[in-house]
């Protein structure tokens, strides 16, 4: 049995509309039936190569702490050390005496690796000044009618190589993007808990709505496309 939890992103929650940003090659591809998901890690890597930051994100999927310095004399900055819920990067024994650490950077990120469908909510032309100019040189964009409806429809209709989504994801998750410090030094406060929903304070201005779907198995590769019928009642092309 394969369980998948559908929230509804329409009315109050998020906004007027949903708005998906893309190249204008790639728009008869989205309105015909196929949209692209790819790996939380794949964004990650593309800012380790050198991508755009407003595309690559190091900490997609990770918290991160950096501490200049803690001893034993400083127990206070150890319970920042690590996220609420979550192992410590360094826990000393019980009663240790005259133990430090410095200049250390801790990262956290749970070992699963979701992949994603992004969109963005807000007033379309406000999103269009910050996604089509800038670092990105999107041109194009198509509304999702129900973001809530368009997904539970990829999940539970769509295929992926001709086989249903979930042969290849136990669940997923619709939800509104939050953004945080997910960087702190530990005179700041503990890092956050990490997700595929939170992202750094500095792409607020991209307002995202995710799909996160969760593996059941490793997948050997970072892109897939998931088809989908029936196009022309979820979407509408903007420009």
């Amino acid at each position: 049995m394969h369980g998948t939890e559908i929230q509804s992103l329409t009315g109050e929650e998020m906004g007027r509309s949903v708005y998906k940003f893309l190249h204008s090659r790639d728009v008869g591809s989205m309105m015909s039936g196929n949209v692209v998901i790819r790996p939380l890690s794949y964004y990650r890597r593309l800012e380790e190569q050198g991508a755009a930051p407003w595309i690559g994100d190091r900490l997609e999927n990770i918290s991160e702490v950096y501490v200049d310095h803690v001893s034993d004399k400083t127990p206070e900055l150890l319970n920042r050390i690590g996220p609420e819920g979550m192992p410590p990067g360094l826990s000393p024994m019980d009663g240790a005496k005259d133990w430090s650490a410095s200049d250390v950077t801790f990262q956290y990120q749970f070992a699963n690796d979701p992949w994603v469908f992004c969109a963005s909510d807000g007033d379309l032309k406000e999103l269009t000044k910050v996604m089509c100019g800038g670092d990105s040189n999107y041109d194009a964009c198509v509304r999702i009618k129900d973001f809530g409806k368009f997904t539970a429809h990829l999940y539970f209709q769509g295929r992926i190589k001709l086989n249903p989504v979930a042969d290849f994801f136990k669940a997923s998750h619709a939800g509104r993007v939050k953004y945080d410090h997910v960087a702190l030094k530990i005179q700041e406060g503990r890092p956050p808990v990490p997700g595929p929903f939170l992202k750094d304070v500095k792409f607020l201005s991209q307002q995202e709505g995710r799909y996160a779907l969760f593996p059941s198995n490793p997948i050997g590769e970072d892109i897939l496309f998931i088809n989908f019928s029936s196009a022309s009642e979820h979407l509408v092309q903007e420009f």
